[in-house]
C-alpha cells in the first residue's frame, strides 16, 4: 500500500513539476482552438444582442403603450419560447405589448387571456398561482407561449387554426394582423 502511494505522488509530483516548467501555454495549439473559440462565442453574444436590440425596436416602433425599458424585457422573455417571433406577433395584436391590458372579456396581460378558461390550466402546468400573476411580464409570455402550444396541439400543426382558437372564433382581421406581424418580424436579421 505504502509503495502505490508512493508510486502515486512520484508521478504527481512529475505531472505537477512538468506544468509548472512548460506552463498553460506549452500546448500552444490547445490555447489557440480555445482563443479562437472564445471570440467566435464573443462574435456570437455581439450579433444576438444586435438582433434583440432590432427586436426591441420593433416592438417599440408597434406600441404607444410602453416604455423603451420595458421593449427589452419583453424582447428577453419571449426569446426563451420556441417561437419567439410568433408569440411577439400575437401579442403585439393582442394588447399592443401593454403587460396591464384588460378586455371587456375580461381577458388579461400581454396575451390577454381569460382566467375563466384557462386559469386552472395555468395553475396546473406551474406557470401561476392566481389571476393577478397574468399583469408580471414573464409569467404573461410564458402562459401565452403555454396556450398557442397548446392550440397549435390541437390543431394538428395548423397556425391559422391555432390562432383562430386562441382568439375564440374565426377572425380575419386578427389573423390577419397576426400574420403580418409575424412576416414583419422574420424580416429583421441577424446582423
Amino acid at each position: 500500500m505504502k509503495k502505490i502511494f508512493l508510486v502515486v505522488m512520484v508521478v504527481l509530483g512529475i505531472l505537477i513539476g512538468s506544468y509548472q516548467v512548460w506552463g498553460p501555454g506549452y500546448f500552444p495549439d490547445q490555447e489557440k482552438e480555445a482563443q479562437a473559440s472564445m471570440i467566435q462565442k464573443a462574435a456570437q453574444d455581439q450579433k444576438e444582442h444586435e438582433y434583440r436590440d432590432k427586436l426591441s425596436q420593433w416592438v417599440y416602433d408597434h406600441s404607444s403603450k410602453i416604455s423603451r425599458p420595458m421593449t427589452r424585457q419583453i424582447v428577453d422573455e419571449v426569446m426563451k419560447c420556441p417561437n419567439p417571433l410568433l408569440i411577439m406577433a400575437l401579442i403585439q395584436a393582442e394588447s399592443e405589448f401593454s403587460p396591464t391590458a384588460y378586455s371587456s372579456a375580461q381577458a388579461v396581460g400581454l396575451g390577454q387571456i381569460r382566467w375563466v378558461i384557462w386559469g386552472k390550466t395555468l395553475i396546473e402546468a406551474g406557470i401561476l398561482k392566481e389571476a393577478r400573476d397574468l399583469y408580471d411580464i414573464s409569467v404573461s409570455i410564458r402562459a401565452t407561449n403555454h396556450i398557442l402550444a397548446n392550440e397549435i396541439k390541437v390543431s394538428k400543426g395548423d397556425p391559422i387554426k391555432a390562432l383562430e382558437r386562441y382568439v375564440g372564433g374565426k377572425h380575419k382581421k386578427y389573423v390577419d394582423q397576426v400574420v403580418y406581424n409575424f412576416l414583419h418580424l422574420s424580416t429583421i436579421q441577424k446582423s
